[in-house]
């Protein structure tokens, strides 16, 4: 068995490589972003234009996520730590639901977020939650045809004494999953599963690194599928009460 020292040192060496092949990465990146932005205000309402604007919007996106991966697996060799501060939960839902607001309703999704029902505030790290309610709701709207996404808030019974769950919630009308899909999926969202195990390619690095966050805030990922009814992505925080307002 490897010497938890080893261990460490072994994830600051992926974290530095993962940083230096993203920034080769990002480098030509930039160049497409800021080439195709100049380009489209010359290009603005033509047939050319919007082509050009698919090309912007996924460069953007490569960038966003590239930079999402850099983050999280520094967080995960130790060489960033989550930083905690009192936030909105209701407010971030509210966020999370308007990012995806012009996407859903690209594809003729309908997209509502109840914010109530979970604690007024809760002390977590805020770019952590935003990046898993991000890539949830993005799952969301990939795998949807029709119908209603439904964002919502949830407050439980902790797990252990002096603590209380949050789960924040992400409920899609795509077509489901078989329960043998289902299951492969949950044992994948356990704990101790390692990190980078990710054997689902056709779900996406969304889920991947909605549940590397979900660790790094020393949360968890869950799925429920009932038949007929989409999937219920959720995103469970367990917390203090002393870090938990009404």
């Amino acid at each position: 068995m490897s010497e938890p020292g080893a261990a460490e040192a072994r994830a600051r060496e992926r974290a530095q490589f993962i940083a230096t092949v993203s920034h080769d990465l990002k480098t030509p990146l930039n160049a497409v972003v800021g080439f195709t932005s100049v380009l489209l205000l010359d290009l603005q309402g033509t047939e050319a234009g919007k082509k050009l604007g698919l090309v912007y919007d996924s460069a953007r996106l490569m960038l966003e996520r590239i930079n999402a991966l850099v983050e999280l697996h520094r967080l995960e060799a130790g060489v960033l730590a989550p930083q905690p501060d009192w936030l909105f939960p209701g407010e971030l839902l509210l966020q999370a639901a308007e990012e995806a607001r012009a996407a859903a309703e690209g594809k003729g999704l309908a997209l509502a977020a109840e914010p109530r029902g979970g604690p007024a505030r809760l002390r977590t790290d805020l770019r952590l939650v935003q990046r898993a309610l991000r890539e949830l709701v993005s799952n969301a709207v990939r795998f949807s045809r029709q119908g209603e996404i439904r964002l919502g808030l949830g407050l439980e019974a902790g797990g252990r004494p002096g603590a209380r769950r949050v789960r924040f919630w992400v409920h899609d009308p795509g077509v489901g999953m078989k329960p043998a899909q289902l299951a492969e999926l949950r044992a994948a969202f356990e704990p101790a599963q390692a990190p980078l195990a990710w054997p689902f390619q056709g779900l996406g690095l969304g889920l991947a690194l909605a549940r590397q966050a979900a660790r790094a805030l020393g949360g968890w990922l869950e799925v429920e599928a009932p038949p007929e009814h989409g999937c219920r992505f959720s995103l469970v925080l367990e917390l203090d009460e002393a870090d938990l307002e009404s």
